[in-house]
């Protein structure tokens, strides 16, 4: 194998395609690059193969001398994406690179997936110009221009981070898989946690939002396992969705009076959890909020709280109440299968005294949460009706009328103008039968 070679620069254009740029500049195919910087210009296609080609050996990739085209679109893409601005996002298509430590962007790159550095596991360094219109950098950390939004920390830095007091969101994927994280401060100025802002930070210890924050988003700290406590301060209306689930390392919650609404699994399999107070009487807890936390002994809760409709405590074997729910559960089982089965002998007594009154041969078919109604309107057409349990109460006092006129429209105008019917009605057939005496086997 070829030995790493130091920095070298190439030209891109949107007639050069990475390949021929190395061969431009004397590097051949098998060559590992640890440093690259481009010149001219570059599209979304150059930035993916230079990660697909370099993901085991790149460590610096320097762009800032080079120019992005946002509207660049491949010839047999145009007629897809036409002149549309289709990839002024950056991406990188399938390769992590753990090599890379430092990135750097041109003025002309305006906007950055959230999540494009989840693929670089030791980046310690995002890097900007001064005068960049959209984003600003700071120690290698990256923010909106006005540093009022945290656009992303390098995922290889580690230790301890103090968030600027300027930042008033955390952005989504902000700190996303920085495993070697283990505390962040953050100043009372921060009111937005966005989504998948922690997500995976496995070595966070400790965090202490701010009185500030209002809102935690999705998946904001899911899969913390090294998390031991959390505070929630009064400030904070929502806990989104999956927000803390997997953290198993937390053992204690208080969900203040604030808090208007807990996502759904919020803090579900947080198996260290052994204790819960819910403060606010109206809060409304997600589905299985509380899911799978086995440990949970201790819940102190406003009776007024709905938990039951989401089975929000399900999995909680050791909650006093879980036994309780589980009954209950129990019970609903046996009433729903006594109501469904009498809906079932309800709707074949009702559809078969229907019938018998009436001068056609039928056969009634029993199915799992259905009958089918086989209406032989002559000797030759069979009309098949499906006749729901839900809802044949309301269907039957209507199904002679139907089926008389099904019979008139055939013995009129034949099968033709009966299509229009049949699909006014869902789910109803009509069969052509080849012969008479196929009702007769039919029958019986």
């Amino acid at each position: 194998m070829a030995e790493n070679i130091g920095k070298i620069s190439i030209n891109l254009s949107n007639d050069i395609d990475l390949q021929r740029a190395l061969k431009n500049a004397g590097v051949s195919d098998d060559t590992p690059v640890t440093e690259l910087a481009v010149t001219g210009t570059f599209n979304y296609i150059h930035f993916s193969d230079i990660f697909d080609k370099m993901n085991k050996s790149l460590r610096e990739l320097d762009l800032r001398a080079a120019f992005y085209d946002a509207y660049y679109i491949k010839k047999y893409e145009f007629s897809l994406f036409r002149n549309e601005k289709r990839y002024n996002q950056l991406e990188v298509s399938y390769t992590d690179c753990d090599t890379l430590v430092s990135i750097s962007f041109p003025e002309s790159v305006t906007q950055l997936r959230p999540d494009l550095f989840n693929r670089f596991s030791n980046l310690t360094s995002i890097i900007v110009p001064d005068d960049h219109p959209a984003y600003s950098s700071e120690n290698g950390v990256l923010f909106s221009k006005d540093k009022l939004t945290l656009f992303r920390y390098p995922a290889g830095c580690k230790g301890k981070y103090v968030i600027p007091d300027t930042v008033t969101k955390i952005g989504g994927h902000a700190f996303n898989a920085c495993t070697g994280l283990q505390s962040v401060i953050l100043p009372p100025s921060v009111v937005t946690i966005g989504k998948l802002a922690f997500y995976d930070c496995a070595a966070l210890q400790s965090f202490v939002i701010s009185d500030s924050v209002i809102e935690i988003g999705n998946s904001a700290f899911s899969g913390c396992k090294g998390l031991t406590s959390i505070i929630i301060p009064p400030s904070v209306e929502t806990i989104g969705d999956y927000s803390f689930k997997g953290c198993t390392g937390l053992q204690s919650i208080v969900v203040p009076l604030s808090v208007k609404k807990v996502g759904d699994t919020a803090f579900a399999r947080c198996t260290g959890l052994k204790s819960l107070k819910i403060i606010n009487p109206a809060v409304k807890l997600g589905k299985g909020a509380f899911y799978n936390c086995t440990a949970l002994t201790t819940l102190d809760m406003p009776k007024s709280v709905k938990y039951k409709q989401n089975n929000v405590f399900e999995g909680c074997t050791k909650l006093p109440l879980y036994n309780e729910l589980v009954e209950e559960n129990k019970i609903k089982a046996i009433k729903q299968t006594k109501i469904q089965q009498l809906k079932k002998t309800n709707a074949y007594e009702w559809v078969d005294t229907l019938m018998k009154n009436s001068a056609y041969p039928y056969k009634i078919i029993r199915q799992a949460n259905k009958l089918q109604l086989l209406v032989f309107i002559n000797d030759r057409h069979k009309l098949v009706i499906p006749v729901s349990f839900k809802d044949f109460q309301s269907v039957i006092p209507k199904l002679m009328d139907a089926i008389q006129r099904f019979e008139t429209a055939i013995n009129e105008f034949g099968t033709i103008y009966i299509d229009n019917m049949i699909n006014d009605r869902k789910g109803w057939t009509i069969h052509h039968l080849p012969t008479a005496r196929q009702n007769e086997l039919e029958l019986k």
